[in-house]
């Protein structure tokens, strides 16, 4: 049997037909053509083209500030897979565009009209959002496959988009539809509140260009949809009513009901040479280290159980001495010193000092001449003692005091040494050496079960990071966890803070309990099982450390570097609730401290 080919008239008249449904359809689809590096390319075709025609602004104070904000919003969006850049442009008009491929621009402008990083951060968030999205990809890609289809159709040759200025132009003729809009404030909303930055901020943002007509790159505020109905959209999430005219009047007392919402017990940091306190209604500057003749650079700090009472251990520069003050915080806020003693701390050793759980007791490594002494101070009586440690034991690491102030114990060269306070005297931990063997760059962490088990960071032969348990009655030494960054417990004993390594180079934090000691149970059994148990808390892109529990262990606090080039911030995470919350940048070290009530009241006052 013969078969017969098809009418050519026939197969012709489908494919046209078949091109226009693509055309009529093309502009209703996601269409998503370019591969990641293809996006890159071409993103960074685009910047070239418009940094040929706008010069940029090289004002490194804004640049640093635009950079920092972008790197803590990337530090929690979702997409990781492109080299993100920010850079601002030196024209007047506010604005703001994203390219595909990472880079992003803000203008002069912009950050003329910008009142606070919030704001700011609203802007950059969305233009993320937009990449996230990859929403100015796919609209290249549509347009590319429009052309394509056309070309067929009128018979000539396939014409894509191919130079840089046909994908700027076509940026800014086809913009955003509303719902790419609508889907990009969404995702600056989370990604503002998860960065830290109060969302409020979003809205007063919108609220300046309501009533005002924008020329420029982008017409960045008129081409989105109207101020109005993103206000009223962004408040409906927040769980607010609010009209336009509600605005003006409502907006100062909406920042403020979303800045620090959840810091009930006040959190102190050190910014400089001083230190400063955040709680409910703001932050304040309680104390700043003063020297004689030289500037004074704070050494350590901690907060003491018994509340409104820290210890600070000062230096001056190029001084061999260092100070230690107790600090008394009133009801105002205002802060009595008092000196307590003075010590010369090796040059070698980063923590001279270590406090005792029950924050009666101070001990300090100090030099004396030739001989290494430590230092006990009780805190409550005023008196300090002396005890020679010999010129044979070279202290290399931070002392850890057993709860209550019972036992101290001093990592020295190759060996873990005790100081017991009622024997008034030195005695070397079983398993000491081995300890030594095991690990460099040892860090003493916790004393757990009743002074049995005592846990120790470190780092192995091959330069990995890693949590053992060092049996102090039978000196065996057992890997608990690998690949970590750090393990912090709280003063109470209660609970942990894991620093580890997650997917796609986030540092993640997690959260356990420690586990209740059991008779005929093998400890490092039960604290495996308890890290096993643990939950993460916080997965962040950056640097985390120093996690701090609240005393009720219902918040913590800790450290955190979006870019190992940039200054630290201060987080907070109230745990229950998961929520997160940035109260500083440029500190480090925070420390919640316990304020009596009357305290508390004059600071929400203030």
């Amino acid at each position: 049997m013969n078969t017969c080919s098809p009418c050519p008239r026939w197969s012709v008249g489908c494919f046209l037909t078949l091109v226009i449904v693509l055309l009529l359809t093309a502009r209703t689809i996601a269409i998503d053509i370019f591969s990641r590096d293809s996006e890159i390319a071409l993103g960074r075709r685009v910047a070239k083209e418009i940094e040929s025609q706008i010069p940029l602004w090289e004002n490194q104070a804004q640049l640093s500030r635009v950079r920092r904000i972008g790197m803590s919003i990337l530090a929690v969006c979702d997409r990781k897979d492109v080299p993100y850049e920010f850079k601002i442009l030196n024209i007047d008009e506010p604005n703001a565009i994203a390219l595909p491929g990472g880079v992003v621009y803000v203008t002069r402008g912009l950050l003329e009209t910008v009142t606070s990083d919030d704001e700011l951060a609203f802007v950059i968030a969305h233009e993320v959002g937009h990449i996230v999205c990859k929403h100015a990809r796919k609209a290249i890609s549509q347009e590319t496959v429009i052309s394509i289809l056309g070309s067929i159709l009128l018979g000539g040759a396939p014409q894509a988009i191919r130079t840089a200025a046909d994908v700027l132009y076509t940026l800014q003729r086809l913009g955003y539809s509303r719902n790419q809009e609508r889907e990009a404030d969404n995702y600056a909303l989370n990604y503002m509140m998860a960065a830290g930055y109060n969302p409020i901020g979003a809205i007063a943002m919108l609220s300046r260009f309501m009533d005002k007509k924008l020329k420029g790159l982008e017409r960045y505020f008129s081409t989105h949809p109207g101020a109005d109905e993103r206000i009223e959209r962004l408040a409906k999430r927040l769980g607010i009513s609010l009209t336009r005219t509600q605005l003006k009047e409502r907006l100062q007392s909406l920042m403020a009901s979303f800045d620090s919402p959840f810091l009930s017990e006040p959190v102190t940091f050190i910014c400089g040479s001083s230190i400063f306190i955040a709680h409910r209604d703001g932050k304040k500057e309680l104390w700043t280290a003063k020297g004689e003749k030289n500037q004074s650079r704070i050494v350590w700090y901690s907060t003491l159980p018994q509340p409104n009472q820290m210890l600070v251990l000062t230096s001056a520069k190029g001084s061999a001495y260092a100070h230690v003050f107790k600090l008394e915080v009133q009801p105002d806020l205002s802060v009595n010193e008092k000196h307590l003693m003075t010590i010369s701390p090796p040059q070698w050793l980063n923590e001279p000092v270590a406090l005792s759980p029950d924050g009666k007791m101070l001990s300090a490594i100090s030099l004396e001449g030739n001989q290494t002494q430590l230092i006990l101070l009780d805190i409550e009586q005023m008196k300090s003692e002396a005890f020679p440690l010999g010129s044979e034991r070279k202290p290399i690491g931070n002392m850890l005091w057993q709860p209550p102030h019972e036992k101290l114990f001093i990592p020295v060269e190759g060996d873990l040494v005790t100081f017991e306070l009622k024997k008034k005297g030195f005695s070397t931990a079983l398993g000491g050496r081995k300890l030594f063997e095991s690990l460099a760059s040892i860090r003493l962490q916790a004393i757990w079960n009743d002074g049995a088990v005592l846990l120790v960071q470190g780092t192995d032969s091959n330069g990995k990071q890693k949590l053992v348990g060092l049996n102090l009655n039978t000196g065996a030494v057992n890997e608990l966890l690998g690949g970590i960054y750090g393990f912090f417990v709280s003063n109470a004993g209660k609970s942990f803070a894991i620093i580890r390594q997650g997917n796609n180079t986030r540092l993640e934090i997690w959260l356990g309990d420690m586990p209740k000691p059991q008779p005929k149970a093998e400890p490092i059994s039960l604290l495996r099982k308890a890290i096993e148990d643990a939950m993460p808390m916080e997965m962040r892109e950056g640097i985390c450390a120093s996690p701090q529990f609240s005393s009720d262990e219902e918040m913590l606090a800790y450290t955190f570097k979006p870019h190992l080039e940039q200054s630290c911030e201060i987080w907070v995470v109230k745990i229950t609730q998961r929520q997160a919350q940035r109260i500083a940048t440029d500190a480090t070290e925070p420390r919640f401290l316990k304020l009596n009530v009357e305290a508390q009241k004059v600071a929400s006052k203030n």
